[in-house]
């Protein structure tokens, strides 16, 4: 008996395979990718104009790329260009073997970028191509310009705080408030670069002028000030600086010397490890319009000296020698310094050699130096210059002692031992104690939110050990524990303590005169979001003092802070602050109403409150600025009682270029507030301001 099938299932086995098929070859994983189209024949790029890296003059060069076949013609459809990100296509000239775009306009001086891709005929796309090039601004130097900005203010008093004093006061008119005051600065900036060389200039002019009554006596302050200005010139490895300028030659020599003078140096420590520095300044800080230095300018105050550093190895930091020597004087001419034909002044000379090494990428550095020195502090007297020696050492290191929570803890260790002669004197670090030996310990312990710090310094005078003067020695200890976790309040705790003693004590002055300790305890802690920030401190100091021959002075000092800063709208930030000191004098000395001498414990006590208010009507147009404070001072003896109120209010107004078209301009309306009253000298001064201002804001480019 012949079976019997039900057709649909016969169907569906039979279509199922050519189904399953046809799916997978129309699926990703059967797709190949087309075999790769050889590239464009005859259509390579083989040159290109302004060539790569080149610098020009011209401002609308015509940038062209040129075909490898001078017949090879490119599909227009894919010929496209850029130049400094701007497509230039529409507007290129497409021809045999060449490309070609004329700039509409001129170029700026600088850098320019170009990309070009294409395809021949057939589609098929030759290898883009990017080149830079630049446009120098002028044809003696690659680039040169000069500009800044001019600042002035014009201030009228429409009501002076401080009138002119009467003839019978005793008090200088050249207190009054001026009617008008005119101030404005100028600042210029230049550059000039040919190459690898390049020149700077950074300078700025100032002039003040106090517009008073004919019958009032003038200010007798310049007018104009040259404030500051350098000339830089610096072709590797040579630079050379004039005017106000920074001398760094070692700790005892030129440390941070600011002097307006010239400095010259010739750095080839890279190639030969060598670097030379010759300067010369004035002896002093000098302000205003002397804009150079030279002995034909100013034989009486001059500073001059040189600097060799030698790194021996191929490695610079393991190991560099220093040498430098600096001379200097300073002789007054003024009226009365003279004493007979001598001139009254000072003058040293100093020689200083030191080494210096970086080892283990940086965790451990040295240092060492010794000076000498020769110095006379006064020319007129019958000794001549005194000579003394100074020397030091340093080390500090670094380690990562442990792992604690993912973070390293990391441990830096420095130790400092110093000596500075009785006499040692430098001419270009005037700030530099003599008479002082000792040495310092520090150690930092770091870790993610944490830092934690110890330190100890002993220290002595009386280094020639002269029978005359006593010994005075410091002892001094310090910790400070600093935790700064994120998104929580930061919080500092220090203490220090300090104990001096002086000892081999010259008969003459009796029982030893130095003999004190003293204790501090802080803290302070801030905490800030977006909109708002506060900060709390204080502090309390314990002084005690058990000299035999003072039989007083013990003190204790308490100070507290507290800040905060509020922006409740955009437009709107609030400052208060507070201060509060208190003095307790344990045992003080008061005079009495019949003069007699009694000794009381008396307190001292000073309140001080700061309000700094900054509001915008109209942003970055209406804006009113406000600061005001107050302050009170008592004594518990009554000897002094006294408040002081302060205020500035400034309402500005900023017109854009309402009145000229150059600059912005801005109007003003301050006012300004002082009092002053003293309950034991009885007086009661108020001062009151109001000023009409308007500013200037000019920037210029050449």
């Amino acid at each position: 008996m012949p079976s019997h099938r039900r057709p649909g299932k016969g169907c569906a086995r039979a279509w199922f395979p050519v189904l399953f098929l046809t799916l997978w070859a129309s699926s990703p994983l059967a797709a190949q990718a087309p075999p790769p189209q050889p590239p464009a024949s005859g259509v390579a790029v083989t040159a290109r104009t302004p060539e790569p890296g080149s610098l020009i003059l011209e401002r609308r060069p015509a940038i062209t790329v040129t075909l490898e076949d001078p017949q090879a013609v490119l599909d227009p459809k894919s010929v496209a260009m850029e130049v400094d990100s701007a497509d230039v296509t529409l507007f290129l000239k497409v021809a045999p073997g060449r490309v070609t775009y004329v700039p509409a306009s001129d170029l700026t001086p600088g850098e320019h970028n170009v990309k070009f891709t294409a395809a021949d005929k057939t589609g098929r796309a030759i290898e883009p191509v990017e080149w830079k090039f630049k446009i120098r601004r002028f044809a003696a130097f690659e680039e040169a310009s000069i500009g800044g900005d001019l600042t002035a203010s014009l201030e009228r008093a429409l009501r002076k705080p401080i009138k002119e004093p009467k003839d019978d006061s005793g008090v200088s008119k050249k207190t009054e408030t001026p009617l008008h005051l005119f101030s404005g600065n100028l600042r210029v900036d230049g550059l000039l670069k040919e190459g690898d060389f390049t020149a700077k200039l950074n300078s700025n002019v100032r002039y003040v002028d106090e517009f008073r009554p004919r019958a009032r006596p003038k200010s007798d302050k310049d007018k104009l000030d040259l404030a500051n200005y350098l000339i830089t010139f610096d072709r590797k490895p040579l630079n050379l600086e004039m005017g106000d300028l920074v001398v760094n030659e070692g700790f005892f020599g030129a440390p941070n010397l600011a002097r307006r003078g010239l400095q010259f140096q010739a750095n080839d420590m890279d190639d030969r490890g060598l670097k030379l520095t010759l300067f010369g300044t004035r002896y002093e800080t000098i302000k205003g319009h002397h804009p150079f230095f030279g002995v034909e300018e100013d034989k009486e105050s001059l500073l001059w000296g040189g600097a060799l550093t030698w790194a021996p190895f191929a490695n610079r930091d393991w190991l560099k020698l220093h040498s430098m020597n600096v001379q200097g004087h300073r002789f007054s001419t003024a009226p009365g310094a003279n004493v007979g034909t001598v001139v009254s002044g000072e003058e040293g000379d100093l020689w200083s050699f030191g080494t210096t090494s970086i080892l283990f990428g940086g965790r451990l550095k040295l240092a060492t130096e010794v000076a000498f020195s020769e110095f006379d502090t006064d020319t007129t007297n019958e000794f001549k210059e005194e000579s003394d020696k100074a020397y030091r050492g340093t080390i500090e290191g670094m380690h990562d002692v442990a792992m604690l929570l993912d973070s390293p803890v990391t441990v830096k260790l420095g130790a400092e031992y110093s000596y500075v002669g009785f006499r040692f004197r430098s001419p270009a670090n005037p700030g530099l104690q003599p008479d002082r030996e000792g040495y310092s310990l520090k150690k930092d312990t770091l870790w993610k939110i944490a830092t934690l710090s110890l330190g100890f310094s002993a220290f002595n005078d009386n280094t020639d050990r002269l029978d005359l003067l006593p010994r005075v020695r410091t002892h001094s200890w310090n910790t400070a524990l600093t935790l700064a976790p994120p998104d929580l309040p930061s919080l500092v705790l220090n203490y220090s303590r300090s104990l001096q003693r002086s000892y081999y004590e010259p008969e003459v002055f009796g029982p030893k005169r130095i003999d004190n300790f003293q204790n501090t305890y802080g803290f302070n802690t801030s905490y800030g979001r977006e909109a708002w920030s506060v900060n709390l401190g204080g502090s309390v100091n314990f002084f005690h003092d058990e000299t035999l021959t003072l039989q007083a002075g013990d003190k204790t000092t308490w100070t507290a802070t507290a800040g905060m800063s509020l922006k409740p709208v955009q437009s709107l930030s609030i400052s208060p602050s507070f201060n509060f000191n208190r003095i307790d004098d344990k045992d003080k000395v008061v005079f009495l109403r019949d003069n007699t001498q009694v000794r009381r414990r008396v307190y001292g006590d000073t309140l001080t409150g700061t309000l700094t208010l900054a509001q915008e009507f109209i942003p970055k147009i209406l804006n009113l600025d406000i600061q005001v404070s107050g302050s009170s001072t008592q004594s518990s003896d009554d000897t002094v009682d006294s408040q002081t109120y302060g205020g500035v209010g400034r309402l500005t107004w900023n017109v854009g270029n309402l009145f000229w078209d150059w600059g912005k301009q801005a109007l003003s309306l301050r006012m300004n507030f002082n009092r002053v009253k003293d309950h034991v000298i009885p007086q009661d001064r108020n001062e009151i301001g109001i000023f009409m201002i308007i500013d200037l804001l000019a920037p210029y480019k050449l």
